[in-house]
């Protein structure tokens, strides 16, 4: 059985990356730099397990009070047994634990109603789970969207509130899947027509007369006749016999039908000819307007290319009807040169820009649809998968099916902020009831049992003992010094308060035996830079613990590499017996980084530095990669008994770059060494390179990288 614990850091997303934290029943070790959330998630162990949980934590001096008036420390204070407090706690543990924990009889409490109400709960959101994963297999199968397209995405498109479209729209957008991609389209454009030219041109014409320069009777007011009569001219010639009659054609009737048809005749007949040329060229032009081509068109457009087809036939029509009344008038008028005509009164044709306009906006919108289209038929596709989610969704009446899950949801949440509530009260009395108890302790076999781990450790620099107060205080202690000599409590180092208050804290430990929750026991940074001298005591006696844990857990959290690495007791599939963690931040946020092999681990020393280079390398901080460059520098230089301008005289930019900027007390958001991290590490490379140790800096930085 798997009793492993998850710290849920999910409410912690300005400090961690990593959404949870899991507590092995095994010994769990995590190394990580100041400001890496050490205290913060010793915080959020004590905030969720303090209910269910004995949540021991060991923080600095905790357990350790200076008391200037006896130049004394405490180790706790002893006061009188209370019991009568404590039976009272007792007995409002027993009334919670009625309603946090199953009844014997079955009696319905707190605990069997979240119960209830957690099943149910459960039941309508599998129901609601069946639906999400069968309506995604299904649409998957029936819009071939292959393995892309699960249940949690259509709960995505679920959220999106789809609609249902009209058999038009996912027709067209069908089509849009099918269509192969199609070329972009130039722009469209149809010959002007200038109708009123034109018009003005043939009523000019029409207002024109002949005036002859003789006059022959039979043929005045009679336009037919002149029309026979001038045919009559042009095919015959003087003494031919008359087509018509067969009378013989004088000269002198010659003569005188030219003189009647004069130069005046000729030039409006040029004017007509050459209008009725114009005009059937026009005409010719019109009728080879082109029609668009559906085939050059997406799916999409293809309602509007058949309308607009249809104004191109119309604006064809209005303007051949139009050309035609010309040309007739025109035709109308070689009949009748010896009389004005009237005018024509016509409508013009359809203007041809509007048409034009609608034509264009439409290869617009088909040129911009060609060089868009993959995102045009995704939008296809989204239609059509999100048309079939709301057909899924009003068939499985998901909308009330879902007001049933947040009813559902709404009563657990109600019951469990209560026994949240009862927790917390439950969690306080036993807070109090503890307190209570560890006042009843007796201090002096702690204090004797400190200074014999001191004395077996060799720790000769201090020892306690115990101080008779006058006035009753108990749980006091001095310290002794070298022969047994007091000293100032106010001179103590940091480290020997720390080791006090360690040893304090281990040794309390086996005093919690009224309280049957298993124990987590967390060591919060126990070692200080004062502490080194006794490393190997604390390392010993956190072995202890963990090697004898049963139910308890045990969680180590350190800065310090070599602590972290001595902490851990060499055995045999050691990543498998201890649960390792390294926190690494990216001065924004921590990642927390489970460690399954040596390779991942910690590197401590000279190692850890170009570890540390490679961090920073990876989260472009710049300004302190080259912090971390001199440190390499540094030491490199110091184990090989090299000197520093030996070290650097092959290279200037290293020596400007490590020696200067590395100093800088320039803001940290700024980038005052002017260089990008590529150009940092050619430069650290070149370094080393001069000095013959190329081997030696691949070997580091490509180890690094892991």
């Amino acid at each position: 059985m798997n009793n492993d614990l998850s710290l849920d850091l999910t409410k912690l997303k300005d400090r961690f990356k990593s959404d949870r934290l899991i507590i092995s029943k095994k010994p769990n070790f995590i190394f990580g730099k100041n400001g890496t959330g050490k205290t913060t998630i010793t915080d959020a162990i004590k905030e969720q397990f303090s209910g269910s949980h004995q949540v021991l934590i060991f923080k600095d001096f905790d357990g350790v009070t200076d008391n200037s008036r006896l130049n004394a420390i405490a180790l706790g204070v002893e006061n009188a047994e209370i019991q009568r407090k404590i039976d009272d706690i007792d007995k409002r543990i027993l009334d919670y634990n009625k309603e946090l924990l199953p009844s014997e009889d079955k009696k319905e409490n707190l605990f069997h109603k979240a119960e209830k109400a957690s099943l149910d709960y459960e039941k309508q959101q599998n129901k609601i789970n069946v639906f999400f994963t069968k309506s995604a297999r299904e649409i998957t199968n029936s819009q071939r969207l292959g393995r892309t397209y699960d249940k949690n995405k259509f709960k995505k498109d679920i959220e999106s509130n789809p609609v249902i479209y009209s058999k038009e729209e996912l027709e067209t957008n069908k089509k849009t899947l099918q269509d192969p991609e199609k070329d972009t389209i130039p722009k469209y454009d149809i010959p002007n027509l200038n109708n009123e030219r034109l018009l003005g041109a043939v009523n000019e014409i029409l207002s024109l007369k002949v005036n002859p320069a003789t006059r022959i009777e039979e043929l005045d007011k009679s336009p037919e006749k002149q029309e026979f009569a001038k045919e009559g001219l042009r095919i015959h010639g003087p003494e031919e016999r008359c087509a018509f009659c067969g009378g013989i054609i004088d000269k002198g009737r010659l003569d005188l039908l030219r003189n009647y048809f004069n130069k005046e005749t000729e030039k409006i007949e040029n004017r007509i000819t050459k209008g009725l040329k114009i005009i059937s060229e026009e005409i010719e032009c019109t009728e080879h307007i082109k029609l668009l081509n559906e085939n050059d068109y997406y799916s999409a457009f293809l309602n509007d290319v058949k309308n607009i087809n249809t104004d191109i036939k119309e604006l064809k029509l209005s303007r051949i009807n139009f050309l035609k009344t010309l040309l007739e008038a025109l035709d109308n008028k070689r009949k009748e040169l010896f009389t004005p005509s009237q005018p024509l009164k016509i409508k013009e044709p359809l203007s041809v820009l509007p048409t034009i306009q609608k034509i264009n906006k439409i290869i617009t919108s088909h040129n911009t649809f060609a060089e868009t289209i993959q995102k045009q038929k995704q939008h296809a596709e989204d239609i059509l998968r999100l048309n079939e989610v709301r057909k899924k969704m009003d068939e499985f009446n998901y909308s009330e099916e879902d007001k049933r899950l947040a009813i559902l949801k709404a009563n657990l949440d109600k019951l469990n902020d209560e026994i949240n509530n009862l927790r917390e009260k439950l969690a306080e009395e036993r807070k109090n009831r503890t307190l209570l108890i560890s006042q009843t302790k007796n201090e002096e076999e702690v204090a004797k049992r400190i200074n014999s781990l001191l004395a077996a450790n060799g720790v000769e620099s201090f020892s306690l003992r115990l101080v008779n107060d006058e006035e009753g205080q108990l749980g006091q202690y001095k310290v002794l010094g070298y022969n047994n000599i007091e000293r100032d409590v106010s001179q103590l180092s940091k480290g020997e308060k720390n080791i006090i208050g360690f040893l304090y804290f281990v040794l309390s430990l086996e005093s919690n035996h009224d309280d049957d929750r298993p124990k987590i026991i967390v060591f919060d940074d126990p070692m200080t830079s004062n502490d080194d001298a006794m490393q190997y005591l604390m390392t010993s006696e956190l072995q202890k613990i963990y090697e004898n844990l049963n139910d308890d857990y045990f969680i180590l959290l350190t800065h310090n590499g070599h602590f972290y690495v001595n902490a851990r007791k060499p055995v045999s599939k050691f990543y498998k017996k201890y649960a390792n963690y390294i926190l690494q931040s990216d001065n924004i946020r921590t990642t927390i980084n489970k460690i399954t092999c040596e390779k991942e681990d910690l590197a401590v020393g000279y190692g850890n530095l170009w570890n540390d280079l490679r961090m920073l390398y990876d989260n472009n901080l710049t300004n302190q990669m080259v912090e971390h460059c001199r440190k390499i520098c540094e030491t490199f230089i110091k184990f090989n008994r090299l000197s520093n301008e030996d070290f650097y005289a092959k290279s200037m930019a290293a020596s400007k770059l490590f020696n200067v900027n590395s100093h800088a007390l320039d803001d940290f958001e700024s980038e005052p060494n002017g260089k990008n991290k590529e150009s940092i590490m050619k430069i650290l490379k070149e370094l080393f390179k001069a000095n013959n140790a190329e081997d030696h800096f691949l070997n580091y930085w490509d180890k690094s990288i892991g």
